[in-house]
């Protein structure tokens, strides 16, 4: 399932994006750790747990890249740390590859 949704599916987006010549800016919520591998992640826990549905931080990854060489403007936001509980405490925004707790 990841394969298709987080990589084909969002690859297939990108492409109607591009096609429609209309979208001016792409937004994608991808997830944390998704380029572990580059950076020495590959066997902490979160990384661990996450990849194993289906490898979907690789399959991520793959439609990150495939954004980044569209010739769209975009962001891409990885977010973590999400829990049941409201926020407490300021928004931290990091650079890419970086993990903060």
């Amino acid at each position: 399932a990841a394969r298709k949704v987080d990589n084909i599916g969002t690859c297939a987006l990108i492409d109607a994006a591009k096609r429609s010549g209309t979208v001016k800016k792409v937004v994608m919520v991808s997830s944390i750790l998704t380029n572990g591998r580059a950076w020495g992640q590959e066997k902490s826990p979160g990384f661990v747990v996450t990849n194993a549905f289906g490898g979907v931080l690789d399959e991520k990854l793959v439609a990150e890249n495939y954004l980044r060489a569209s010739g769209l403007d975009y962001t891409i936001v990885r977010p973590g740390g999400l829990k049941a509980k409201p926020p407490t405490g300021g928004l931290i925004v990091s650079g890419e590859d970086t993990l903060n707790s």
